[in-house]
């Protein structure tokens, strides 16, 4: 009877050192690192999420199949930013008929120099507007940067390149892209921190940031291969176009700073200190609702 008694105690003190320790953790999850503002997440803590699904993992954390969404998001990114740095490389001589006198070698020092000055300002960005909205006005310049580069977006907008004379395009398009890179390629830890537990944080941050060596492989591969004359130049940029505007949708809707709870006591969180509202996809279904019913009021 005694040591059942002791049992009994020491199962419940362990419970209390779990709470207390998950209070904590949500405790430091709501608030954003550096000079971030303080975010009160109320129902961050692990037994007040169970209506919204996750796997629990040990210590009373809650973990969400959309880490590995955020996670795909963030790796293609990377991978098209790479992809378009050296998707000129492999077809340099077809390039220049298309274009004119496209220079690759110049194009690598735009797109880099480009990139070294928004590293330089990635920090102050990321503190300012957090993960989500550093990650969208990332894919953002992207997506714009694609477009110029290609004129036009398949099925939405009509390329109108003229062959020769498009050369300013390029050029301009590499250095948005190039502008773009940092603003996704240096947060895949914070991403890692955010989302996965610290089992899964290597290999999330391993995954993001080797997709720029897949991005460099697809530029050879598929260059050689969709691009057999000049005139496959065009639609060969417009596809990274499409793609990359799928990306930026994507971004928009989906990606997010962090959880409703943390994924483990060290998790930490990156909001930001300006608040610029992007529309989520539960706005975006509450304002075509309300859309909808407001047309149906007025028909009646």
């Amino acid at each position: 009877g005694a040591a059942a008694s002791r049992t009994t105690r020491s199962t419940a003190r362990s419970k209390a050192s779990a709470g207390a320790a998950g209070a904590a953790s949500v405790a430091k999850f709501g608030r954003s690192t550096s000079s971030s503002r303080e975010i009160n997440v109320q129902s961050a803590h692990p037994s007040s999420a169970l209506s919204q699904g996750g796997e629990i993992v040990k210590g009373g954390y809650r973990i969400y199949w959309q880490r590995w969404l955020m996670l795909f998001y963030m790796s293609a990114l990377n991978l098209l930013s790479d992809w378009t740095c050296y998707s000129v490389a492999p077809i340099s001589v077809l390039t220049r008929e298309a274009f004119g006198d496209v220079d690759p070698e110049l194009l690598v020092v735009i797109f880099l120099g480009a990139n070294a000055v928004a590293s330089m300002c990635e920090p102050i960005i990321l503190s300012r507007l957090g993960l989500r909205k550093t990650v969208v006005f990332g894919s953002l310049l992207l997506m714009v940067g694609s477009i110029v580069k290609s004129g036009g977006v398949p099925l939405i907008m009509q390329s109108n390149l003229e062959q020769g004379k498009g050369e300013w395009r390029v050029y301009l398009g590499f250095f948005l892209v190039g502008l773009s890179q940092p603003l996704y390629q240096c947060t895949p830890a914070l991403l890692s921190a955010s989302w996965f537990p610290e089992k899964e944080r290597t290999m999330a941050t391993g995954i993001a940031l080797n997709s720029n060596q897949l991005g460099i492989g697809c530029a050879f591969v598929f260059g050689t291969l969709l691009v057999a004359t000049s005139d496959d130049i065009v639609p060969y940029f417009e596809l990274l176009s499409l793609i990359a505007t799928i990306t930026f949708v994507g971004c928009a809707m989906q990606f997010d700073d962090a959880p409703p709870t943390p994924p483990s006591e060290t998790a930490r969180v990156m909001r930001g200190t300006v608040e610029i509202n992007v529309p989520s996809m539960g706005d975006m279904k509450n304002m075509i609702t309300m859309s909808i019913r407001g047309a149906a009021n007025l028909a009646s």
